[in-house]
């Protein structure tokens, strides 16, 4: 007898011809479950009360849930919040479970009690028996269902709005979703869907609140030597400046934890990636990478039509951002520059004016106090930027708790549908 309850949660959408054979291999298992919860997704035909005829006969105690249309990942989070016990299986509409299926993942919890994911081969059957041509690997299984948990829905803008603004608006229907961790991806299958555990096991762990991939440039066949040596200089100048140590900063596949997601404020245009680091540094979250692979190039690059091009974007992101997060530290090393630059012709007027040749040289003085002037302007605009800065990080501090609000408003909304 196991020490674990255990849930079993069935999305369905218009299954009424074969939604019974689900819950009917749930009720055979070796190991019974403490819930049965079927959440049905607005069904336009019989499936709820084909679920309402089954659980009449057999499991009374089957829980029922009706939401508004939400896909797959939307469903599956609906019944997992529903669901009160320690552990939570996830069975689709028209697949069945093994009699034994319970019991060997309850099995192999108490094996490994640190452990907060199980899964396994599937088996399709042909003819009622297995199918040898018909097994999945279990690491493939796990990639499609962080792939669907991600893409619960698809968003379309009306217009093209650049990488940024399409990011923002991914994660902000991904928090909607109620997704604990977001994976982001390009959508130029340039990143190996095989690491995609591997980029979210730091945040499952509780040791991250960002990862990034690191595609390992200097490896990269397709990559010539110069746009190399500019990955490297671009990845340490980010670095550099918000202090973070992520050796791959513009890899657009990364894994953000829920928290971080309701923090980070895209305003760039162009691009997200260095934006986050520099937001990174100074929310002092917790970033890290691990290493991944690359597929082979299949077409060249829409974010930017050269090199140079790129360049030039980057750094204008760079200097922005890193003005709008550390505008005291900009200002001053500007206003000290202006300064410096600023004593040198006084100096060299004081050096005329005490052998006494001053008067041919009022030049150099006035174009060093026009320095100096410059100088101490810039020291007082820093100092005002710093205290809009301040009041900034108010501004998103509260944008945070209206977010968290307003999703929390939306769910509850859903949870109330059917209830």
């Amino acid at each position: 007898m196991s020490r674990f309850t255990l849930a079993v949660v069935i999305p369905a959408y218009n299954a009424a011809a074969f939604i019974t054979e689900a819950p009917d291999s749930v009720a055979r298992q070796a190991l019974a479950p403490t819930e049965i919860i079927v959440v049905d997704d607005i069904s336009t035909d019989a499936t709820a009360a084909t679920v309402r005829r089954w659980a009449e006969t057999y499991a009374p105690a089957l829980q029922l849930i009706t939401q508004m249309n939400g896909g797959t990942a939307a469903a599956r989070y609906r019944g997992s919040r529903a669901a009160t016990s320690d552990f939570i299986a996830l069975l689709d509409a028209d697949d069945v479970m093994h009699s034994n299926h319970l019991a060997t993942f309850a099995s192999l919890f108490e094996q490994a009690p640190d452990a907060v994911l199980c899964f396994a081969d599937a088996i399709r059957e042909r003819n009622g028996k297995p199918d040898p041509e018909g097994f999945l690997a279990g690491n493939a299984l796990l990639d499609l269902a962080f792939v669907e948990s991600a893409g619960g829905g698809r968003v379309r803008q009306k217009n093209n709005r650049g990488l940024a603004r399409t990011f923002r608006t991914g994660v902000d229907a991904c928090l909607s979703l109620g997704a604990d961790i977001i994976v982001n991806t390009d959508g130029d299958n340039q990143y190996a869907g095989k690491d995609l555990c591997k980029l979210v096991a730091p945040i499952v762990r509780g040791e991250a609140d960002i990862v990034v991939g690191d595609r390992q440039t200097m490896k990269i066949a397709h990559f010539s030597k110069g746009k190399k040596m500019l990955q490297k200089l671009g990845s340490g100048v980010v670095r550099f400046l918000p202090e973070t140590n992520v050796p791959d900063t513009v890899s657009g596949f990364r894994a953000i934890s829920r928290d971080a997601a309701l923090q980070l404020t895209i305003v760039s245009p162009f691009s997200y990636t260095i934006e986050m680091a520099i937001q990174v540094g100074k929310k002092h979250l917790a970033v890290t990478s691990v290493p991944i692979e690359t597929n082979p190039k299949t077409r060249e690059s829409r974010l930017f039509k050269s090199t140079p091009k790129f360049i030039q974007s980057q750094l204008s992101t760079i200097v922005r951002m890193y003005s709008m997060d550390q505008p005291l530290r900009v200002f001053f090393y500007l206003g000290l520059t202006l300064s410096v630059i600023g004593s040198i012709p006084i100096l060299r007027f004081l050096g005329f004016y005490f052998v006494g040749d001053g008067a041919g040289h009022l030049q150099s003085l006035v174009l060093g106090w026009v320095l100096l002037t410059m100088g101490f302007i810039t020291f007082m605009i820093g100092r005002v930027a710093d205290i809009i800065s301040f009041n900034c990080q108010l501004i998103e501090m509260a944008l945070k708790r209206v977010r968290r609000m307003q999703l929390q408003m939306e769910t509850d909304e859903k949870d109330g549908i059917g209830e």
